[in-house]
């Protein structure tokens, strides 16, 4: 069963006070703040996921996420997975588990 993220608006809306907020992503969220404010600290690793999760119209897979970060970036699978679970821990990502991927 593939599992997908996507930003939690519920915690966005509080977050950011609703500016920005779509349907699903986040056009002018301060996802630095976000990091900062939920007691994670921020991390450029931490933010840059955090931003590709932010900007998709839908939810992706951690696989999706690493593909679009190392087209750019230097970064290990396992962060990305490692990071993934914070920010799910943390409220501020919600994961989807779907095998038929029907959001």
């Amino acid at each position: 069963m593939i599992e997908y993220f996507r930003l939690n608006i519920e915690y966005l809306r509080s977050a950011c006070g609703g500016s920005g907020l779509g349907r699903i992503m986040c056009h002018h969220c301060d996802y630095s703040g976000l990091l900062k404010g939920s007691d994670l600290g921020y991390t450029p690793n931490r933010h840059r996921v955090l931003e590709v999760v932010g900007n998709n119209n839908g939810p992706l897979s951690a696989q999706q996420i690493f593909d679009t970060l190392s087209r750019t970036n230097s970064i290990n699978r396992v962060t990305v997975y490692r990071i993934l679970d914070l920010l799910v821990e943390k409220g501020i990502v919600e994961r989807i588990s779907g095998g038929g991927r029907s959001f």
